[in-house]
């Protein structure tokens, strides 16, 4: 959320202080109505550009509404502005309290906000997992990394179906089936495999449908199983790990499809 408000918020802060040192500077008029100094002009101009981007109240934004017109209009003494002026910073510091924000370190922004987190080839293959691939980006942003893994087991799901279907299986989008009997009937045809007549062909398939029977196995039993049952909690390494196993994983199956 800072990265969202942050830039924002600084240039608020900025704006605001910039024209209360100018009204604290001004000559102190408690009688006669003059313009307001064109430093305070200029502060309260890039208010408006920047109050916009924060999560305000319609108080606080009608309050700044009559601010800017007491400036415009030259209808006030300094002393009114300086008032006005310090109950908006009030006001405005009030809203911004009721609101919780979070920092996303420089080294995980990426996973936040660039899409396509396991490449250009995986987004075209598998735009259905997609969904979870970012989610468990920010998952890893925000620190929650059993949840990073969650999305990295509903990810797998895509390129399981794809290596059923490929192998022959044979399975519609919504036929539901426990990943140990559609790895055990993946395992099944891999054997069956085994046993055709050598062609040009069959030592890259089965080179590649022995590699990825296994990876699904050991995803099964090494991590899908823990994280579907709540048995288990994981920490930041086994949790990157995790992404960087299926994130080629992934990109191994989307290479072979394009």
């Amino acid at each position: 959320m800072l990265q969202f408000y942050g830039a924002r918020f600084a240039a608020t802060m900025n704006d605001l202080g910039r024209a209360i040192r100018a009204l604290e500077d001004a000559p102190n008029s408690g009688i006669n109505v003059i313009p307001a100094p064109m430093s305070v002009q200029i502060a309260i101009g890039y208010l408006e550009r920047d109050l916009p981007g924060l999560p305000l109240s319609p108080v606080t934004l009608g309050q700044f509404q009559r601010l800017k017109e007491m400036v415009e209009w030259g209808h006030a003494t300094v002393r009114d502005l300086r008032v006005l002026l310090y109950d908006f910073e009030a006001t405005l510091n009030d809203d911004l309290k009721q609101h919780t924000y979070f920092l996303v370190p420089a080294s995980r922004r990426p996973y936040y906000e660039i899409p396509d987190l396991f490449g250009p080839v995986v987004a075209q293959e598998f735009p259905k997992a997609e969904y979870d691939i970012q989610h468990a980006g920010r998952c890893i942003a925000f620190d929650e990394w059993t949840a990073v893994v969650f999305h990295l087991m509903r990810v797998l799901e895509h390129g399981l179906r794809y290596v059923a279907n490929d192998i022959g299986l044979a399975m519609s989008p919504e036929q539901d089936e426990q990943w140990k009997t559609l790895i055990d009937r993946i395992l099944s045809e891999i054997g069956k495999l085994e046993g055709t007549p050598n062609a040009p062909e069959k030592a890259e398939r089965l080179k590649f449908y022995s590699t990825v029977g296994l990876d699904l196995r050991n995803f099964k039993n090494a991590w899908r199983n823990d994280v579907s049952h709540s048995r288990a909690a994981y920490d930041e390494g086994q949790a990157m790990a995790i992404w960087d196993h299926v994130r080629r994983f992934m990109q191994a199956i989307a290479a072979r499809i394009a």
